[in-house]
């Protein structure tokens, strides 16, 4: 139930709810910052130039000002009970505060240290008195304080009116207009703009009636598709042409557009989250690309947003990239609530903190340029080592692969995930019989995907010796390797590891046909013919464990009481 609000500006807004003793503090888009709890019954809010915001206390009869930071910093005048019923206020551009008490029939004007500089007012209703003045704003380029006063100034009809006064406080003309054949019932908010123009904000009428300075009516807001609902609160944000309505009864803010409605910049990360001040690519090793992380940039005014250049500067702006093809925002003319996207990548090439801005040019009011600061850390990616032994067997031939020449250079360090081929080439006179180890087999290049250190061997066999061909298989639910078809000098040795998968073992081992024992690991040893090795794998057996339980009566010593029985895992004992 917002009761007031205000305006930074940022077009921060600040909504005070008494009901629930809090003020929220809202970004430009209406998404929550932040909350100041424990207040007592909070009815008026204003912010200053500094940062600083003026919390009006029906509770305390007090203004508390806070900081930036929501920390409380003092109080106007004495503090607590200064006031009956603080029920608005206003701060000026030198920080002098204007404050209206309802009750008292009054208004306070305070000098930035708290300490009270003047008051004028008091209650009547012949013109420059009061009766229950509850809002009131400032037009310092005309040097004039207007107050909405709740006065009845007509036995013929139940109006108010609104009073206009210089800015020490004397009386300089008031007006009232009929509007609907109702008039003013209960204008609770007022506002005026850099045209002078002053907004009235009646709660009966559910309108916001717009006054020339002179109090000439020059129309009415009211859309019965959005209408308000106990209008409370009114901001005018002169950045960009926007008047802000806090309804209370529907417990919600409008935003409505003044004049023409700008271009305005809206840009979010790829989950929909407004951008804010950074994006974090986190940590990259160096060499290495990130993943592209996605820029949303929509248009939230009602005239085109012409986006002139996307760039980037600062130290480390050349480690942050826009992939080609991922750009639809540079020299592009958005239309009103359409959106592009940028992509960016971080790719590091040095160890360290990286930051860069990304900076998005446009004919936005108010922001012409709007910069993110990207963030990424990059590191030495993890190296693992190649290793290649040739077994000459019968036969020679050297092992080429990047960075490797083997003979001659048979190792080689590489970042983790690295992709590395080796291909064999034999010698006149032989030939290549095939890879063992780093998970390669067969006569074809060896593909390795680095994870750990690897080594591997390759063997080469003379052209004219006898060799032979060993078959290895297995089921589902395990491995062996090497699998496949093997092509063996005569002569050679050759060992299969057998591995199951979790919660699986070896139900049989078929050598050439023939069952033998389970076991993990089985050589052909001075190979002259042609083999096969198959394996079949099944669900490990449960194991078995003996349970023993018992009660113990004994006092002071132990008894073993015995009561064995099997049991299957898991066991549960509660």
């Amino acid at each position: 139930m917002p009761t007031a609000m205000a305006i930074d500006s940022s077009e921060n807004l600040y909504i005070a709810e008494s009901g629930e003793n809090r003020v929220l503090l809202l970004n430009p888009y209406g998404e929550i910052k932040d909350t100041l709890w424990g207040l007592n019954q909070p009815i008026s809010v204003a912010t200053g130039s500094d940062g600083s915001i003026y919390i009006g206390s029906a509770g305390k009869g007090s203004v508390a000002i806070y900081n930036a930071d929501l920390q409380l910093q003092r109080k106007l005048g004495s503090g607590d009970g200064e006031f009956k019923r603080p029920s608005d206020l206003v701060v000026d551009s030198a920080n002098n505060v204007y404050v209206v008490d309802s009750k008292k029939h009054a208004v306070n004007i305070y000098l930035p240290d708290g300490s009270l500089k003047t008051s004028f007012g008091s209650l009547g209703t012949t013109p420059g008195l009061f009766t229950t003045p509850v809002a009131i704003a400032l037009n310092e380029a005309a040097a004039e304080i207007i107050v909405s006063d709740l006065a009845m100034i007509s036995s013929w009809a139940p109006s108010a009116r609104i009073q206009v006064f210089d800015l020490n406080g004397i009386y300089k003309r008031s007006f009232y207009t009929l509007v609907n054949d109702n008039g003013y019932l209960r204008p609770f908010a007022v506002a005026v703009d850099e045209l002078n123009r002053i907004y009235v904000a009646d709660a009966f009428q559910n309108s916001v009636t717009v006054y020339d300075s002179d109090g000439v009516a020059l129309g009415v807001i009211s859309d019965p598709l959005h209408p308000f609902r106990t209008p409370m609160g009114l901001s005018y944000s002169a950045a960009k042409s926007r008047l802000f309505v806090a309804s209370l009864s529907s417990a919600k803010l409008d935003v409505v557009a003044i004049d023409s409605f700008d271009p305005t910049l809206d840009v979010r990360n790829d989950s929909g989250t407004l951008l804010g001040d950074s994006y974090d690519f986190g940590t990259v090793w160096i060499g290495r690309d990130s993943d592209p992380k996605q820029t949303i940039i929509t248009n939230n005014g009602n005239s085109n947003l012409v986006i002139s250049s996307v760039t980037f500067s600062n130290n480390s702006s050349a480690e942050f990239a826009i992939p080609d093809g991922s750009d639809s925002c540079s020299n592009q003319t958005l239309a009103p609530f359409s959106s592009c996207t940028i992509s960016v990548t971080f790719s590091p090439t040095s160890e360290g903190s990286k930051t860069a801005q990304l900076n998005v040019a446009s004919n936005a009011i108010g922001a012409p340029i709007t910069s993110t600061t990207l963030h990424g850390t990059s590191i030495q990616q993890p190296q693992h080592s190649v290793t290649v032994v040739i077994n000459s067997g019968t036969g020679g031939g050297n092992v080429l692969g990047t960075g490797i020449n083997c003979g001659a250079d048979c190792s080689k360090l590489y970042g983790e995930e690295s992709s590395v081929t080796l291909n064999a080439v034999a010698d006149a006179g032989s030939v290549f019989a095939g890879w063992s180890g780093a998970g390669c087999s067969g006569v074809e290049s060896c593909l390795i995907t680095l994870t750990q250190d690897e080594i591997v061997t390759a063997t080469f066999s003379s052209d004219s010796a006898p060799t032979y061909v060993i078959t290895a298989s297995s089921t589902a639910n395990g491995s062996i390797s090497p699998a496949g078809l093997l092509e063996l000098d005569e002569g050679s040795n050759q060992t299969y590891h057998i591995t199951p998968d979790s919660d699986f073992q070896i139900k049989a081992l078929l050598i050439d046909g023939l069952s033998i024992a389970t076991t993990s690991s089985y050589t052909f040893s001075d190979v002259s013919d042609n083999h096969t090795i198959a394996v079949e794998f099944e669900t490990a057996a449960p194991l078995q464990f003996t349970f023993e339980s018992g009660v113990v009566t004994e006092t002071d010593s132990w008894v073993p009481i015995v009561f064995s029985r099997s049991f299957t895992s898991p066991i549960v004992v509660a």
